[in-house]
């Protein structure tokens, strides 16, 4: 059901946005909310507990623009209601609704960048985190398993609202052949072959597995090549998000070389 947010159906919208699976999305923060604003989102509804403080801090990091757009579209409430719609402390003190933007079929997306693949991602921070320095490193496209979302609020909070400038969708890692070809499958994993031997196309589909098990059986069959990241001996593993932000820009400069 889609209804416009008045103040009595405010939890509800929250809650639904904030789960990723609505047309809207959860925007807490002001750099959340930069970022969207930035690349396109227009804004919904923006709360604030203090319209005069916001403004200020919108000066202060120099955005005059979106310190525009808050001192004609903010609604200053009460910080009770603020809090309980916010759900976790908001430094920033702002948090606003916003449409997700039209999705784009990952064969649209830019045929001559890397693309990822989260298999099973179990943590939305990191999701979010991996499509924060995704957009970073201007990636094709970020896309993750049908059971996770890309738009969770918390995804959202972590990738500070670049999933704006960053094309998502989810994917069953059964058909990644499929989705993605012909961009060429290579998957992240501690026992692969070391990156720097292997010849690394621009336009590979890099897979990332969940933090837990790792890659997935249907993803490795899909790859045409497994690597690894070169560690020192006795670190086993990193970080997803510190993983795909290594692979992308180590692919980036050896693509290069």
């Amino acid at each position: 059901m889609n209804f416009a947010p008045t103040e009595k159906n405010w939890p509800e919208i929250f809650a639904r946005a904030g789960s990723g699976r609505d047309e809207r999305v959860v925007l807490d923060g002001l750099h959340a909310l930069k970022h969207a604003v930035r690349f396109g989102a227009e804004p919904e509804l923006i709360l604030t507990p203090n319209r005069e403080k916001l403004s200020a801090l919108a000066q202060e990091m120099g955005l005059e623009e979106l310190r525009s757009l808050l001192e004609k579209s903010a609604r200053e409430v009460e910080r009770e209601v603020f809090d309980s719609l916010a759900r976790r402390p908001i430094p920033t003190g702002v948090i606003a609704l916003a449409r997700r933007p039209r999705s784009k079929r990952p064969e649209s997306w830019e045929a001559n960048a890397p693309a990822v693949f989260l298999d099973q991602p179990r943590d939305v921070n990191n999701i979010g985190a991996a499509v924060r320095v995704a957009a970073a490193c201007g990636a094709a496209g970020l896309a993750v398993s049908a059971a996770a979302s890309p738009w969770h609020r918390r995804a959202v909070a972590a990738g500070a609202g670049l999933q704006f400038a960053l094309p998502t969708a989810t994917v069953e890692a059964e058909n990644l052949r499929e989705v993605f070809a012909p961009r060429p499958i290579i998957a992240c994993d501690e026992r692969g072959r070391d990156l720097r031997e292997i010849d690394l196309p621009r336009n590979a589909l890099f897979v990332f597995g969940s933090e837990r098990v790792g890659i997935s059986s249907a993803v490795r069959e899909a790859a045409a090549e497994v690597i690894s990241l070169p560690m020192r001996r006795g670190v086993s593993s990193l970080n997803l998000a510190t993983a795909v932000s290594a692979v992308l820009y180590l692919s980036l400069v050896l693509s290069r070389e």
